[in-house]
């Protein structure tokens, strides 16, 4: 993942995330960011500041998209098993996705 300072248009810093990392949240009020990780199962905690990563949390089989609800500090995690499981015989099977949520973990030095 690039960090890019917008008033200059220039990448600042590269994090590395985990397997097949993809959708991004960001939480303003603790300056995180958070990335599922598809392929680990992971997501990924960036900590705005230090522009590092602080921290991996395991969430759940093939996480594909989220969302940071920084007001009551939590992530809402969709995950899938589109991938991982035999292929589903009926649409709705497929469009299945499962909803958990996770606190958010601050971390301090």
């Amino acid at each position: 993942m690039s960090v890019v300072d917008l008033d200059r248009l220039a990448v600042t810093a590269t994090v590395s995330a985990s397997t097949a990392a993809g959708h991004v949240g960001i939480d303003p009020v603790r300056d995180r960011a958070y990335c599922v990780n598809f392929g680990a199962g992971s997501l990924t905690m960036i900590d705005g500041e230090l522009d590092g990563v602080i921290g991996e949390v395991p969430v759940g089989e093939a996480p594909c998209k989220m969302v940071v609800d920084a007001a009551r500090g939590e992530i809402r995690a969709a995950l899938t098993t589109l991938f991982t499981r035999p292929w589903p015989t009926t649409w709705p099977t497929l469009a299945r996705a499962y909803i958990r949520a996770y606190p958010l973990l601050v971390m301090r030095s």
